[in-house]
């Protein structure tokens, strides 16, 4: 042990003996294990373009800058448009309105805790439950379906504890920073209860979803998408044709796949009155509503997404469209690049009349456009467009997890493994 080690020692463990409860005792954890642990958050621009210098005024402006963010795009939306909102085809469908909770399920639940994650707003670790294994199952089946049955959501799990990270560039602009939100543990498992049901009713039981939605299929995985993207986009350029490919991750949420009350009310609930506040520092925000969309990190929230866009596919023109969960790439096959420009900005134009009518704002700086050629593109390629927005030409991108270039050389990726 070094003479650094030899100084820490007692450090921590005068420490650890005058910890009085949960929350404190696993951030002292954090600390010991992570002595490169994440720097503090200096100045921040305010709304005003002053400074916030003390931790309380930095929380604050950042918690009203994080939950005004859906508001601000709502806001952009036009008030009326010439589109007519997309309706569901009028079909039957089997009904899903009972949740039913058994122990086996719960025990599933509470054994696949990991440990190391951190607690929520609440400060109940998963360790906590995993130690307790058997003895809370029973209490937990009835407190769950207790919930259920009541159709509500217990407001204390509505609210979100943000946490700011800084991602890149300028320190003191808050759009530099994500939100990370460790939800309640007890509350995240019954997401994960609902959930798995809700997943078997539409995407296993009874499979009423689009085909081109992969994420919660059985034997649908990355992989094989990824694999099946390519390998057509392979075939065609051995036909000496020109593909463009498109990715826009956008999110929203639909209840109409035969889903009623009681669960129907409980989502709802679960949707509605959320709040959160913001920790700086250590320092904490005031309390914010949020009136737009999912917490970050919500088990349920991916789920709600992909119902919601599962018209998308049959609403773009382009030969094939194909989702995984939040992510959305389009692709024009043309016999040559031109025509393949062509007809992605007809896509795209559909693609984003699909939003309007949705009420959804694309983000074309979070989206890439690549020209994929089996032979050199003469000239600059012609300019793609959302909204009146130019989308950025890459020779090369990220496809779930995996980097694909133009000329499907898998060179890229290759020099990052």
């Amino acid at each position: 042990m070094t003479s650094k080690h030899q100084a820490k020692a007692p450090y921590f463990s005068d420490f650890f003996s005058e910890v009085k409860n949960t929350s404190a005792y696993w951030n002292l954890v954090t600390e010991a294990a992570n002595p490169k642990a994440r720097k503090s958050i200096g100045p921040i621009k305010k709304e005003d373009e002053t400074l916030a210098l003390t931790d309380k005024e930095k929380a604050n402006s950042i918690n009203l800058f994080f939950s005004n963010v859906g508001n601000k795009l709502n806001n952009l939306l036009p008030t009326s448009t010439h589109l007519q909102p997309i309706t569901l085809e009028n079909k039957e469908v089997p009904l899903l309105s009972q949740v039913v909770l058994n122990r086996e399920a719960v025990s599933r639940k509470i054994n696949s805790l990991q440990v190391k994650k951190s607690a929520g707003p609440d400060n109940i670790h998963p360790k906590l439950l995993r130690v307790a294994g058997d003895t809370v199952i029973p209490f937990l089946v009835s407190f769950y379906q207790h919930i259920i049955d009541r159709e509500a959501v217990f407001l204390q799990w509505k609210v979100a504890r943000i946490t700011p990270i800084h991602k890149k560039d300028d320190e003191t602009d808050i759009a530099n920073y994500r939100p990370v939100s460790p939800l309640s543990i007890p509350s995240k498992i019954l997401e994960e209860l609902v959930n798995d049901i809700l997943v078997d009713h539409v995407f296993t039981a009874n499979d009423l979803d689009s085909d081109r939605e992969w994420a919660y299929r059985k034997g649908y995985s990355t992989d094989l998408l990824r694999t099946q993207l390519t390998e057509q986009w392979r075939k065609e350029l051995d036909k000496g044709k020109a593909i463009a490919v498109y990715s826009l991750l956008i999110t929203k949420l639909q209840r109409n796949f035969g889903v009623s009350s009681p669960l129907l009310n409980w989502l709802n609930s679960y949707l509605s009155d959320r709040k959160q506040f913001t920790v700086v520092n250590g320092a904490e925000s005031g309390t914010q509503p949020v009136q737009v969309g999912v917490p970050q990190g919500s088990v349920l929230g991916p789920t709600l997404f992909a119902l919601s866009s599962s018209d998308l596919p049959s609403s773009v023109a382009s030969e094939e469209t194909y989702m995984y969960a939040d992510d959305t790439s389009v692709y024009c096959v043309g016999n040559n690049g031109n025509v393949a420009v062509s007809l992605l900005n007809r896509a795209l134009t559909e693609l984003h009349e699909w939003c309007l009518r949705n009420r959804l704002i694309p983000h074309p700086k979070e989206c890439e456009a690549m020209l994929i050629t089996g032979s050199n593109y003469n000239g600059p390629i012609p300019p793609v467009s959302i909204g009146g927005s130019l989308v950025t030409w890459v020779k090369k991108s990220r496809l779930l997890g995996v980097t694909v270039d133009n000329k499907l050389t898998w060179s890229p990726h290759l020099s990052e493994v």
